[in-house]
């Protein structure tokens, strides 16, 4: 129960830090259909929420001497697969 409640809450920290940290702000735009990414950001995928889905993105280090951090990356896609096949958030995935 205590792993579970941990696991829990550092994947709500990753979201919100991830979400904290995306390249462009898409506030008020609820269509999926316009997700090219402009300005700085340009040719990277956007982040967001729409009507069906909720887009977040992270960087993660792979290689190097801080690749032991990238093992996270994992825990986050696994914990967010769990959630998308429960539903999802209010049914978005």
């Amino acid at each position: 129960m205590r792993k579970t409640t941990a696991l829990r809450a550092a994947a709500a920290a990753a979201a919100v830090l991830l979400t904290a940290t995306a390249c462009n702000s898409r506030r008020g735009q609820d269509t999926a259909q316009d997700t090219a990414a402009s300005g700085a950001c340009k040719g990277q995928q956007t982040t967001g929420i729409t009507d069906s889905t909720i887009k977040l993105g992270g960087i993660y280090p792979l290689s190097g001497p801080a690749s032991a951090y990238g093992t996270i990356s994992k825990g986050v896609a696994a914990y967010f697969k769990y959630v998308n096949d429960n539903g999802g958030i209010d049914g978005r995935k």
